[in-house]
């Protein structure tokens, strides 16, 4: 109902519809994760990479940030509107949840569009999950697990949430931390 759309948004919208981007090329795209953007924040000392078995037994790489003695972790699954982003770009957010929280920060490596077309993320964010469940005892010295991003990460957690419950019965994700997702991609 148009009448339900405040002024401010319709206005914006309006803007957005005048001046189109152009479509991102192969070239942009390559420009835009090469760094163009910025510099990637400080790795945290810690970070540690890991493979684990992915989809169809590829691998799959994640990154570690565990305290000394973890509780449980967190899945997390980046931002980048599932073409830009890497596991490796939010170390010092994920030190920071790892010191709030006492879980091992696990970020998922997920292939990238449009080279990956989905469902790629999805398989490798519930392939992630899945590893996780099985091994966050031995691993990480807990039983706790939490799931979270931001945007695409966002995005991806819902469905990996829903695939692991009805692929797999397992429902044993304590929390999720859902930042600005897109929950509905009907």
């Amino acid at each position: 109902d148009p009448a339900a759309v405040s002024a401010e948004t319709a206005a914006f919208n309006a803007a957005m519809l005048a001046n189109p981007r152009p479509p991102m090329d192969a070239d942009a795209i390559a420009a835009l994760r090469s760094g163009a953007l910025g510099p990637k924040p400080p790795a945290s000392p810690r970070a540690a990479w890991r493979t684990i078995r992915g989809p169809g037994g590829a691998d799959l790489r994640v990154r570690v940030i565990a305290p000394d003695n973890p509780r449980g972790a967190y899945l997390h699954l980046h931002p980048g509107g599932l073409v830009f982003g890497s596991a490796d770009g939010h170390d010092p957010m994920l030190e920071g949840i790892v010191a709030a929280t006492g879980l091992a920060a696990v970020s998922v490596a997920y292939r990238l569009a449009p080279e990956h077309v989905w469902p790629a993320a999805w398989d490798d964010a519930e392939a992630a999950a899945l590893w996780l469940a099985a091994h966050v005892q031995a691993e990480f010295g807990g039983d706790r697990l939490a799931i979270g991003g931001e945007s695409a990460g966002a995005t991806l957690a819902v469905p990996t949430l829903v695939r692991l419950r009805d692929r797999h019965g397992f429902t044993g994700f304590h929390a999720a931390a859902l930042t600005y997702g897109n929950y509905d991609t009907t």
